[in-house]
Order: C-alpha cells, then sequence, then structure tokens
C-alpha cells in the first residue's frame, strides 16, 4: 500500500509539474479550483495565450511579449503547442485483423477517466456498459490513460479498484517523461503490459482521436484487434470554449482542422466504430465510412421505474426548496452549452412558487450564481453541487419536471447526453431544447422548447405543471421504448459486434 502510495505521490508531482512546465497559469487555477480556493478575476491574456486558446499553434513563438511574464507565459506555451502538434500529427496504426482467436472474447477498455477519481457523464457510461458486460459473462476489464488520476492531482494508494465487480486498472508510471516521444513510448509500453495481465483479445477505446494515437500502437504490438468509440466531438466541444468573436477564426485554426483529421483517421483505422447518435452516424457515414463498419450504441438506463415517488426527505436538505409547490431542474455539468441561463431566466415567466434545482458543478456556475443574484433570484435557484452516484437517484427524484436547456449548437444538436433518459426511467417530465440529438435521446417523449428561448422553455414547463395538478403525466409508450435502450440491450450489440470483426 504505502509503496503504491509514494509511486502515486511521486508521479502526481511530476505530472502537475509538467503541467506547469506546459502552462502556468492554467495549472494554479485548476489547483485552486481543486482545492477550494478563490479563482476570481479576469486574467490578463497575452498575445501567446489567445493565439494558443484559437489554436493557432505554430504563430505561438512569434507572438508579441511586452513584458518579462508574457516571455515565460509565451515559451511555456510554446512547449504546450509543440506537444500538441505532435498529437495532432502522429499517425494512427491500422488496426490487426483477428489471428489465433479462441472464441473467448476479452476485451480491455481503454478510457480517459473512471470513477472513483471523475464523476461525468463519460465516466458514469463507461461503467454501465462494463457492468452489463460483465453481468452478460464477458470477462471485460478497463485501464485508464496513462498518468491518470495523478495528472488531475489525485493520489491513490492502489492502481487497481474492483467496483461492482468490474476491475479497473491504472496505467501508472514512477514519474511522467518530459518530451513527447518520451510520454508516447511511456504509454503505449504501459498500456501492452496491463493488456498482457488482462490476456486482453480486443482493445475498445473511446474519442478523442488521443486515446487512438496510443491504443493503435498498442493493439499493433499486441497484434489484437482494436475498435473505437465516438461519444461526442472533440473540436466541437473545444470550439464551444472559445469567446464568440473568436469562433470563426479558430474554425479555420490548425488546431480545429488538424483534430477533424485525426478524427476521420482514427475511425478509418479501427476494425469497428461505435457511435453515440445517429446524428453523429448520419455525418460519418457522409464523410466516408463504410456502413458495415458502425454500429449505434446509444446512452441508455439500468432501471425502469416509471412510478417511483418523488422524493420529499432530500428536499428538506436544501434551504428555501420547501416553499416550491413545483421544482424543475437539472443533474448536468455546469458548463456554458448547457444553457442553465435560459432556464434561470425562464423563472421570471413562471408561478413564485416554481423553484430551480441545479445538481452539478462545472466551470459556469460562477457566472451563473452571479446572474441568479442580479436577478434577485436567490430564493427560488439551488445550486447543491455535485453529488456522489450513490445518491444520484434521490436528487432526480426531487425534481417534478428535468429540464434539458441545451444552446442551439453542432455539439448540442449531435451529441446525446445520459441524464434525459434516467429522468424519464424514473417517469419525471422531461422539457428539452429542440434539437435533433435531444429529440433522439428521449425518443419523442418529452415537451420541447425553442433553444435559447427563456419564454419558450417557460411555457413548456407551464404547461407540464398545469397537466400535473390534474392528474399523473402519460407515459404511455414510454416504458417499452426505454427498454430498447438499457446497458443489457447494449452490451448485447458489443458482443454482437465484436463476434463480426
Amino acid at each position: 500500500m504505502w509503496k503504491n502510495f509514494i509511486r502515486s505521490a511521486s508521479e502526481t508531482v511530476s505530472q502537475v509539474g509538467l503541467q506547469f512546465l506546459y502552462d502556468p497559469t492554467s495549472t494554479a487555477k485548476k489547483m485552486k479550483t481543486k482545492l477550494g480556493l478563490s479563482t476570481s478575476g479576469e486574467p490578463v491574456v497575452s498575445e501567446a495565450r489567445t493565439k494558443f486558446q484559437i489554436g493557432l499553434l505554430s504563430e505561438v513563438q512569434n507572438a508579441r511579449a511586452t513584458n518579462i511574464l508574457q516571455l515565460i507565459e509565451r515559451a511555456s506555451l510554446k512547449r504546450a503547442a509543440k506537444f500538441e502538434l505532435g498529437l495532432l500529427k502522429s499517425p494512427i496504426e491500422t488496426s490487426p485483423e483477428r489471428k489465433n482467436f479462441s472464441g473467448l472474447e476479452r476485451p480491455l477498455y481503454v478510457l480517459t477517466s473512471s470513477i472513483p477519481y471523475t464523476q461525468s457523464g463519460y465516466t458514469i457510461r463507461s461503467h454501465f456498459l462494463l457492468k452489463a458486460l460483465k453481468k452478460a459473462g464477458v470477462p471485460v476489464g478497463a485501464v485508464t490513460r496513462s498518468g491518470y488520476p495523478s495528472s488531475i492531482g489525485t493520489l491513490t494508494s492502489t492502481p487497481v479498484q474492483d467496483i461492482d465487480g468490474v476491475r479497473y486498472r491504472l496505467n501508472s508510471h514512477w514519474f511522467a517523461r518530459t518530451s513527447f516521444d518520451g510520454q508516447l513510448k511511456q504509454a503505449v509500453d504501459g498500456l501492452v503490459r496491463e493488456a498482457r495481465k488482462h490476456r486482453a483479445t480486443i482493445l475498445h477505446t473511446t474519442t478523442d482521436f488521443r486515446n487512438a494515437v496510443v491504443v493503435s500502437r498498442a493493439a499493433k504490438q499486441l497484434d489484437i484487434p482494436w475498435v473505437y468509440e465516438i461519444r461526442g466531438e472533440l473540436e466541437q466541444t473545444w470550439l464551444s470554449r472559445v469567446k464568440p468573436e473568436l469562433s470563426e477564426q479558430a474554425r479555420q485554426s490548425e488546431y480545429f482542422l488538424l483534430s477533424k483529421e485525426q478524427e476521420r483517421a482514427a475511425r478509418n483505422a479501427a476494425a469497428l466504430v461505435f457511435v453515440i447518435s445517429e446524428q453523429i452516424g448520419q455525418r460519418i457515414l457522409g464523410e466516408g465510412l463504410r456502413k458495415e463498419k458502425m454500429q449505434l450504441l446509444p446512452n441508455a438506463v439500468e432501471t425502469i421505474d416509471i412510478n417511483s415517488e418523488r422524493n420529499s426527505q432530500i428536499i428538506s436538505t436544501v434551504p428555501n426548496l420547501s416553499n416550491a409547490s413545483f421544482i424543475i431542474g437539472t443533474v448536468s455539468a455546469i458548463v456554458e452549452y448547457e444553457g442553465l441561463d435560459t432556464l434561470i431566466y425562464s423563472l421570471k415567466y413562471l408561478p413564485e412558487d416554481v423553484h430551480a434545482l441545479i445538481v452539478g458543478d462545472g466551470a459556469d456556475r460562477p457566472r451563473l450564481e452571479q446572474l441568479v443574484e442580479e436577478l434577485q433570484l436567490e430564493l427560488r435557484v439551488h445550486f447543491v453541487g455535485k453529488k456522489p452516484m450513490s445518491s444520484i437517484d434521490e436528487w432526480y427524484k426531487a425534481l417534478d419536471v428535468f429540464v434539458v436547456p441545451r444552446n442551439d449548437s453542432q455539439l448540442c444538436r449531435n451529441v446525446t447526453p445520459i441524464k434525459a433518459m434516467q429522468a424519464q426511467a424514473f417517469g419525471i417530465p422531461v422539457v428539452a431544447s429542440d434539437l435533433p440529438a435531444l429529440r433522439e435521446v428521449t425518443g419523442g417523449y418529452a415537451e420541447y422548447a425553442v433553444p435559447e428561448s427563456s419564454e419558450d422553455l417557460a411555457r413548456k414547463v407551464n404547461e407540464v405543471v398545469e397537466k400535473s395538478k390534474t392528474s399523473r403525466i402519460s407515459q404511455e409508450g414510454l416504458p417499452e421504448w426505454l427498454q430498447t435502450r438499457t446497458w443489457d440491450a447494449n452490451a448485447y450489440k458489443i458482443m454482437t459486434s465484436f463476434k463480426a470483426i
């Protein structure tokens, strides 16, 4: 135990130190956030940082610097840009063909992050898929990316965790190598080592292309196939974080264009491609991927309890929430594209006894809390932070209406979140932005509002509230549809698809 802890501490120091070397400003901000310290105040943005943030990586080194701090920042970001360009230009190896297969599939999932260190839609989806495969009798395992969770400043006393029967391994090391080639070799060698321990017959990884760069090399060494699961669109997620006035320049940037090319290369090189939504599937088919190589693997639910009772006990733990006659809200990462400001503004058009409950945390929370204060809605909007997986179902059940007010962007039109389906599985009415991905993930069993219109969102919520005052909202057809969207059904799809490789 102590050896593992010392190893983790050593790796954490080297990983965080390396991040400081690449970007001291952002690393310090992340550390303050992790430690619960204030990160308020707008940072002074140098020309080097602006170029880096909008993806002009090769231009960082030529950015103007007018003082010593900007010179230091330019030098750091130059190193970071060189590393990013290394990944963006690294070849992705074509999947080996199946050889000497005994018939017993032993998949190893290669993940960006995992529970218990990170709780997100990504890690929840991973865990439920792994649980379902394990339940189906598949000897499945998982390993996280090289250096995780040390890279997020988290220490661990063991490189292996068994959770709900699923074994998670860490691709950990005593220290992080400083060169790009050294880090890539370290990641590949560590993955090969863990794959051999698992006796893997196939490697299964997820977006983004960084995983594909490492996994494709490991698969080549092991001489086993690898598959690619597309859960989102890296370049669109990145673009959503760029300031609107710089978005067009970012869309034409080196980072954006090379990221798209690397994602295409990953799809083409993999033996099989899973996609999270029909929208993404249609797009990549249009870009030339063979239809027989692709399989839809949608978000899903584990438990269906349409007639579940609302949780009144948990409401009493939140100050002033007991004053609400109806509670609308969400369980979500608090990031800008989720459109939670639309939810907050909608309260202006709803009765005073309708409150909003927001479960989760994220970078956009300070801005939203300030908005609540400006609108004088402190008694009606309740931020309760991130909650552990063990209690999250009860927070869903505190809601009378579940709201998904996502903004109208390509990312939100194509990527399907888990949260709306989980609300449906508990019989909670859903009001969502009228976007293709949200119609897909809710099966049409929701009310749909004009995206980014707080007034229309309020109108749809009010319709649901008024209906629920007189009778329980009809959920006819919903249970049958949800049965086609279970993790067990997804496990069967994966097993069937693997046999076809």
